[in-house]
């Protein structure tokens, strides 16, 4: 995005996405920490140049943790860094195989790679999964219309 005071969407800033991605470690004892350690870093928005340095600091501080995983794949895809965003993207596969997380991030790396009928598979299934929360499927149904040039009802 160009204007850093404008709030973002989920895939335009890894920093506003690991806030959306926060409260699905509600049940999580690290959650309070976690939160704790963003602090202000998540109210804000933050131009994406400076998010990567806060992002790593996450991954180190919680390496079980998916959503300091997935933020900073994010990051990396929205960089045109697709190698160091497909080996945090297999972490998140390997310790969540089933999350609409993990398949969103599959999704838009495979979009950055140009393989959009592919990028659609990872997204329908994220549309298809009953558990996975409603902006999500929401994202994912936008994404697979965009890939295929047809609008959202």
């Amino acid at each position: 995005y160009n204007d850093i005071f404008q709030r973002p969407s989920v895939s335009d800033d890894p920093v506003f996405l690991l806030n959306v991605l926060l409260p699905g470690l509600e049940q999580n004892r690290l959650s309070k920490e976690l939160a704790g350690l963003a602090g202000p870093q998540l109210d804000r928005s933050a131009p994406l140049d400076d998010a990567e340095p806060t992002l790593l600091t996450y991954v180190a501080t919680f390496p079980k943790e998916v959503a300091p995983k997935a933020a900073l794949a994010q990051y990396y895809i929205l960089h045109g860094q697709p190698l160091k965003a497909r080996r945090l993207i297999e972490e998140v596969r390997r310790d969540a195989p089933d999350s609409p997380v993990t398949h969103m991030l599959s999704g838009e790396l495979l979009v950055a790679e140009g393989k959009p009928e592919e990028a659609i598979a990872e997204f329908q299934k994220v549309v298809n999964d009953p558990k996975a929360p409603e902006f999500m499927r929401r994202r994912a149904e936008e994404r697979i219309s965009h890939l295929k040039g047809t609008p959202i009802p």
